[in-house]
């Protein structure tokens, strides 16, 4: 039993500077511990914010997708009606040359 006591002492000189390092890291682990909802709520709100954009980049694509449609439609009358407005001018120039 004498010899326990400076063993004791001797741990005890050891393991008692470390004690608020401990303390300071259980400390730590329980904020830790508390952020990580935090944490885990923050990446929903993320992930949620990123859908709620690429809903709205989907929509505006298809807007897009639509109004390309209207505009390709408008060019290929306006070249059928410019086709069309070039043939009439050379059967105009040829009657016009022809008949003198």
């Amino acid at each position: 039993m004498l010899g326990a006591w400076p063993i004791l002492k001797f741990l005890f000189r050891v393991v008692a500077p470390t004690i608020p390092e401990i303390l300071s890291t259980i400390s730590k682990m329980k904020n830790q511990e508390a952020e990580q909802p935090s944490h885990k709520q923050d990446v929903e709100h993320r992930i949620a914010d990123l859908d709620r954009r690429l809903a709205m980049q989907l929509d505006l694509i298809d807007t897009l997708t639509t109004q390309l449609a209207a505009l390709q439609l408008i060019v290929r009358r306006a070249l059928t009606i410019g086709i069309i407005a070039l043939a009439l001018a050379v059967i105009a120039i040829a009657i016009i040359l022809v008949l003198p």
